[in-house]
């Protein structure tokens, strides 16, 4: 694989999205989970981006991004955080952390938290898990917050819905090691 995959570029021929998830098809493409790729000709997807590869299938991948974006606004008593970017979060099934300095108690902050609901693409309601009372509750957020930023890892790319055939292409730039290959 090493040398294989050194310069390798598979062409991308289709792209089927739906609510769920975005699938894009590249015949025999070979790729294992967790390659990390950098994606042309997709105009909804930065050719600067470094994206991981997952659900690789022989003909059919999906692929995750890390998210990490400064926060415009917090909202306390609604407990909706807004971002200066869009968020890139496309599913409420993400923990997200709020990374942020409190003007009041002098003190970095870095909590994590359950998405409630995507507002739009800039803005997410968050909530907390009690468990004393064994519930979700609303997050108990400050607007003395500042220089906060809110990240999640390998949340899943979505495009718009539909399917379409495009020209793109995934280039690896980083070998992925298998954890076995790892432990050897």
């Amino acid at each position: 694989w090493g040398s294989r995959f050194g310069a390798m570029s598979i062409r991308i021929t289709k792209i089927e999205c739906d609510k769920y998830s975005t699938k894009f098809t590249a015949q025999n493409h070979g790729l294992p989970r967790g390659a990390r790729v950098r994606v042309t000709g997709i105009p909804e997807i930065s050719e600067s981006e470094t994206l991981l590869t997952d659900d690789c299938k022989s003909n059919s991948f999906s692929l995750r991004r890390d998210v990490c974006v400064d926060v415009a606004s917090i909202d306390d008593l609604s407990c909706i955080v807004t971002t200066k970017q869009p968020h890139q979060i496309s599913d409420t099934h993400a923990g997200v952390k709020l990374r942020a300095f409190d003007s009041v108690t002098k003190l970095k902050l870095e909590e994590t938290y359950s998405i409630e609901s995507i507002i739009d693409s800039y803005s997410l309601r968050l909530q907390s898990y009690c468990r004393a009372q064994r519930k979700w509750i609303p997050a108990k957020l400050s607007c003395s917050l500042v220089d906060a930023t809110l990240s999640s890892d390998h949340r899943q790319v979505m495009l718009s819905m539909g399917v379409r055939t495009v020209r793109g292409s995934a280039s690896v730039v980083h070998q992925h090691y298998s954890e076995q290959t790892c432990m050897r």
